[in-house]
């Protein structure tokens, strides 16, 4: 399954709740091949993955989305791939691995997971040197500590949302009625 069709799956289904950028989407991409690897024990796809300076990146899902720039990607990219899955059993196994991945990583914004994706004992740190987009090999990723630690969600800006939501119930929805 090529990972466009990853990323295009992760669009269809979390367009509405979750603000995918470009950069957003690389990051859950990478971890969804992390997620795989770890869980499943093999590859979700076999693009190579690169690291970038602000992270991994895999070229082909970058490519399709690069005229957003920065802004919220609003639609799936129109892939030439139309054996896209191999079987269902495939497709069931792509759609949970992007939900434990949305659940896992879908809450960061998309800097918060550059800076997850930069910490020590990560593959990109690894193998990242600047302007050589060196590959993010299956090796580096298993030698990581990625898809072994997850990050802490209280310490982001949507746990934070969350905090004072639980703390003070009205408060939101008073800031968004003003």
């Amino acid at each position: 399954m090529p990972a466009l069709t990853i990323a295009n799956m992760l669009i269809s289904k979390h367009q509405k709740d979750l603000y995918l950028t470009n950069m957003k989407i690389n990051k859950l991409v990478y971890f969804a091949q992390v997620e795989c690897l770890r869980t499943r024990g093999h590859k979700l796809f076999d693009e190579p993955i690169q690291a970038w300076e602000y992270g991994p990146v895999e070229p082909s899902v970058y490519t399709a989305f690069r005229k957003y720039g920065s802004d919220r990607v609003t639609a799936p990219a129109i892939s030439e791939d139309h054996n896209q899955a191999n079987s269902l059993t495939d497709l069931q196994e792509a759609k949970d691995v992007i939900q434990r991945v949305v659940d896992l990583y879908g809450p960061l914004a998309a800097f918060e997971l550059v800076d997850y994706s930069h910490r020590n004992g990560s593959a990109w740190k690894a193998v990242y040197e600047p302007r050589k987009n060196n590959e993010i090999t299956e090796e580096a990723i298993l030698r990581s500590h990625d898809g072994i630690d997850h990050p802490d969600l209280r310490r982001t800006l949507a746990g934070g949302v969350r905090a004072v939501n639980e703390r003070f119930p009205n408060a939101l929805k008073l800031l968004k009625d003003s």
